[in-house]
């Protein structure tokens, strides 16, 4: 059975037509891993900016620790750039959660993104409930995401979904974090999740999805149609190994191909050139003149095409 022709198990999936993804972007944060990519807090600053002119949700500018020598760009963003969430990344420790909250202390809209280093499971669960609510005293939204919640064992990823939930959690992030998964997997994984943890239904499920096997698009893709309200990019593809999925491919797809999504993105299609030069000056990562949707031989232009509507 293909993975479009499987059951749909609880309401998550599709959702009302034109709903609006959000659009969460970790190039400052996750595209530091990408070889030799270190911004300055200039850097930093130009880049949430822009994104947040662009119409980006969410942008994510940090990982915390326990020290919080990490974070100091993340005040000034935080008191400059008021029209998007300030996010920062953060392990499941009360000194990380503890400086990722200092940090976000000047935003007027702020979210601590946790994050599991251990296999889920059942174990965990009350650990991780009472450290998601504790951000939730420190930041207006919270985000958690398993380890490796696209491919870990099920079981382990409910139980400790569920805790999140309890504690506070209002977006659960999948991650495919070593690149391997299909399209069908992802889907088959949030439709399968779903239908274990029904109250999923009330928060935000995102994807987060590297490019090891060239299919982090294309994953993210499936993500959105099986009913994820959250799709998390990095401008140019920047991430660890061969990258994260690229903002500028997810959005122009979902907007040319709106009738088979039936989901939006808010961010100005007109804008994903100016931003991928923006991030190729200051990340001093070429992008090849042949890339999608923003390399320089490339000459794409925002259109719809000719799909069939969802139906009613």
């Amino acid at each position: 059975m293909k993975w479009h022709e499987l059951p749909v198990p609880f309401a998550l999936i599709l959702g009302p037509v034109n709903e609006k993804v959000i659009v969460f972007d970790t190039t400052l944060r996750d595209g530091e891993l990408t070889h030799g990519v270190r911004f300055s807090p200039a850097d930093k600053l130009a880049i949430a900016s822009l994104l947040a002119q662009s119409g980006v949700d969410v942008v994510e500018v940090a990982i915390a620790d326990a020290s919080g020598l990490a974070l100091e760009p993340v005040g000034a963003i935080a008191r400059e750039v008021r029209t998007c969430t300030i996010c920062v990344l953060a392990p499941l420790s009360e000194g990380a959660i503890d400086s990722a909250g200092a940090s976000l202390k000047g935003a007027d809209s702020a979210r601590i993104h946790l994050f599991q280093a251990g296999a889920p499971g059942d174990k965990r669960a009350t650990f991780t409930e009472s450290m998601v609510r504790r951000a939730t005293r420190l930041a207006g939204e919270v985000e958690f995401s398993p380890a490796n919640g696209a491919c870990a064992s099920l079981d382990g990823v409910a139980a400790v979904v569920r805790a999140a939930l309890r504690g506070g959690a209002t977006t659960i992030n999948l991650a495919d974090s070593v690149g391997r998964a299909l399209p069908e997997d992802i889907a088959r994984r949030m439709w399968e999740l779903g239908a274990r943890v029904p109250e999923l239904a009330e928060a935000n499920v995102s994807f987060h999805g590297h490019n090891d096997l060239g299919l982090a698009t294309a994953n993210t893709l499936a993500a959105v149609r099986a009913g994820a309200r959250q799709v998390e990019v990095a401008v140019n593809g920047l991430g660890a190994r061969a990258g994260n999925a690229s903002l500028e491919e997810v959005v122009a797809v979902m907007s040319e191909h709106s009738g088979v999504f039936g989901k939006r993105t808010g961010v100005n299609l007109d804008s994903l050139v100016a931003l991928s030069r923006l991030v190729e000056e200051r990340s001093k990562v070429g992008v090849p003149a042949q890339k999608a949707i923003v390399g320089r031989h490339v000459h794409w232009r925002p259109q719809k095409m000719p799909n069939a509507a969802l139906p009613d």
